[in-house]
């Protein structure tokens, strides 16, 4: 009888915790659309394509700035709740007569104890708790696809993504200057050519014309890492040198950098979201935070979906 309660418990607090690992993913990507919308408003603005007064456009910008900070807040929230389901999942793997002592030490204010030849039981988790991961995850994924179809090179059969934001940065002596800017933009786009092969497609815009001062090139064979929320780490290698598109117009450097992705690291990258990534410049490395943590993975479930 104790056993089968504690499988009980532990499958219930895995059910609740996935419910609101996947409440608050939806609530990211709906933060985060709203943030794109409203930054395109402010790039239509400045590009005279909206026309509003000055005030409904500082209007704008206070609400670009609280979206972003909605936007952070719940990205550490996901991040909490993905945290939980994995250790949850780490806890049914283990075996039965472990498991009271892992979920009192997760919970340790939700266990009470019943009689003395009793193991503790733990009570359902509140909301707030923080939370852990899973290997199964049920995502909100859609798969936008930009082109499939034969590749005019290889002749093989080519899969491309609709790019999607992986993460934007703006230094705080930068942001007075820039105002509604973002710094660094980075998109990310997923490929697939028939074969098994698999690629990521990093576009990085910097709004300025000399990104080459600070950044140098992105030289074939320097390399990309991202550090995933469950601590492991996956490294890929550029495959084509880039010394940046500069548009004088726009302000800005584009960097166009494609990386190959090994099979041996692509289950890694499809069962886990990046916490950070770290980009190796001509000028040396940078870190950056992740704030759309799901997009690779998301999208190597769609390049696998057929």
């Amino acid at each position: 009888m104790i056993a089968s309660a504690q499988t009980l418990n532990v499958v219930t607090l895995l059910e609740e915790a996935t419910k609101r690992q996947s409440a608050t993913l939806s609530e990211l990507h709906k933060v985060q659309s709203d943030r794109l919308n409203t930054q395109q408003s402010i790039d239509d603005y400045n590009s005279n394509v909206l026309r509003i007064t000055e005030t409904e456009f500082a209007a704008l910008k206070a609400k670009l700035k609280e979206q972003k900070d909605l936007e952070k807040s719940v990205t550490e929230k996901y991040k909490l709740a993905f945290e939980e389901v994995t250790k949850l999942r780490d806890i049914q793997a283990q075996p039965e007569q472990k498991r009271a002592a892992l979920l009192a030490q997760m919970y340790p204010s939700a266990t009470k104890p019943t009689t003395p030849a009793t193991a503790t039981t733990p009570t359902p988790a509140a909301d707030n708790i923080p939370q852990k991961p899973k290997q199964n995850m049920r995502y909100f994924t859609v798969c936008e696809v930009q082109f499939e179809g034969n590749d005019e090179f290889s002749g093989k059969i080519r899969k491309d993504l609709m790019p999607e934001i992986l993460f934007t940065h703006t230094e705080e002596r930068l942001r007075e200057h820039l105002k509604d800017k973002d710094y660094i933009t980075c998109a990310a786009q997923l490929s697939s050519l028939s074969g098994g092969y698999v690629f990521l497609t990093l576009k990085i815009t910097v709004q300025t014309a000399n990104a080459s001062q600070s950044f140098g090139m992105i030289e074939k064979g320097s390399t990309i890492t991202f550090k995933l929320i469950n601590e492991s780490s996956v490294k890929l290698i550029n495959s084509r040198t880039d010394v940046g598109k500069i548009d004088a117009t726009a302000n800005t450097t584009t960097y166009t950098v494609t990386y190959p992705i090994p099979s041996s690291d692509i289950r890694t990258l499809r069962d886990n979201e990046i916490d950070k990534m770290r980009i190796v410049w001509g000028s040396g490395y940078e870190d950056y935070d992740i704030y759309n943590v799901d997009v690779v993975m998301r999208q190597i479930k769609c390049i696998y979906a057929d």
